[in-house]
């Protein structure tokens, strides 16, 4: 319950920040938001999405196979991970590739749902 408030309260806070009411997240705007936020984000062929620190540089790499849905959903879990500051504990790097960490992933992907518009009920 709490982590679910926790990604809503972000969620809401993205939406604010970027003008994004009553609609579903975009291609169009992963990229203005990752441009915003500094964050390289590119589409490639990769076997995975993933989000990647290291020191003050960001990047995000989705796979550019996926079909359009699937990679805007990994487009908006890998933002989550972002803005729900998934860096670790004292990190100077996080990596965040077939992440173990079963509460970020749950995490990335509510914010990935109410991105999508699969959850609707928190808008």
């Amino acid at each position: 319950m709490k982590e679910n408030q926790k990604v809503e309260r972000t969620f809401q806070k993205v939406c604010e920040k970027y003008d994004i009411e009553n609609r579903a997240f975009t291609k169009e705007d992963f990229y203005r938001i990752c441009e915003s936020e500094n964050i390289t984000a590119k589409e490639m062929d990769s076997p995975t999405s993933f989000y990647l620190r290291v020191k003050s540089k960001l990047f995000i790499v989705v796979e550019e196979k996926l079909e359009r849905e699937k990679k805007i959903f990994a487009m908006m879990h890998e933002l989550g991970h972002h803005f729900l500051e998934h860096r670790g504990h004292k990190m100077q790097n996080a990596f965040y590739f077939d992440s173990r960490d079963k509460e970020n992933e749950a995490e990335a992907d509510g914010f990935a749902l109410l991105a999508t518009g699969l959850k609707q009920e928190a808008r």
